[in-house]
């Protein structure tokens, strides 16, 4: 029997899956000594869609996940107000790059990008990992030295995915999004995926039993706010965030977000 899947648009009809098998969750922020309103600053900050570190509502407006709140909570210690606004990655990166808006969330570090971006101190951590299913293959039963063995499912164009195209892994199954990766490994269509293992376990937990999902990681990084060096106060709001972000980690706001975003680990 196959998994059945909403219609929309990716924004709408990701919030709504992710939605119906995850618990209300509330969040009381940092305490502000230094209010948005007393400093009039305000700014907007680009993205995609990217659960769980960005996650948009259609219906309500609302933009959360792990990333996205750590940089609203960081910036709003140090009295700066954040909105955002997500598109598909190549606009705003272009936006970004050029200086017509100020901030990416979130990047991965590329040597190449330094003439583009300044990178902010570590926002949150990710990693590269095969994810696999217990009823489908077990963990025990799965070695990295075998792994090219195995039909992967991989996003189209995701940095994971050069990994292993550069590694010469022969069955690999593109998708252009992680809904029909997700899609594609419940209904057996793929032994396993290839990529960042805290967002698949997030859009896996609603629909498998807890201990299900397993995963073998292979590289570990961190990912990072990145500000135009084309913006004229680019410095300035590096500075501003960096030292927001060591106020939220000091009152215990940053960990608190980490954990809402990856108790199903």
């Amino acid at each position: 029997m196959q998994l059945c899947f909403s219609g929309g648009s990716r924004a709408k009809g990701l919030t709504g899956f992710l939605l119906c098998g995850f618990l209300s969750f509330s969040f009381v922020g940092v305490d502000r000594s230094l209010k948005a309103e007393e400093t009039g600053q305000s700014i907007e900050i680009q993205g995609v869609e990217f659960p769980p570190y960005a996650l948009y509502n259609s219906e309500t407006g609302e933009y959360s996940g792990l990333d996205v709140e750590i940089v609203r909570e960081a910036f709003a210690a140090v009295g700066i107000d954040v909105s955002y606004a997500f598109m598909p990655w190549a606009r705003a990166f272009k936006n970004v790059a050029e200086g017509r808006a100020l901030a990416l969330v979130t990047c991965l570090y590329n040597r190449e990008r330094l003439e583009l971006f300044r990178y902010s101190n570590a926002v949150s951590t990710a990693d590269f990992s095969f994810v696999g299913l217990g009823s489908h293959l077990k963990p025990e039963d799965f070695s990295l030295g075998e792994a090219e063995d195995y039909k992967i499912g991989v996003g189209k164009g995701y940095a994971s995915t050069r990994i292993l195209e550069k590694r010469g892994f022969p069955k690999l199954d593109y998708s252009s999004d992680d809904l029909s990766l997700i899609r594609k490994l419940i209904n057996k269509r793929v032994d396993l995926l290839y990529g960042n293992s805290v967002a698949f376990r997030y859009q896996l937990a609603p629909f498998v039993e807890a201990g299900e999902v397993w995963d073998s990681t292979e590289q570990e990084h961190n990912q990072y706010l990145c500000i135009s060096r084309k913006h004229p106060r680019s410095e300035y709001y590096l500075d501003k965030f960096n030292e927001g972000l060591v106020l939220i980690k000091a009152q215990g706001v940053h960990q608190e977000i980490a954990k809402k975003y990856t108790s199903f680990q």
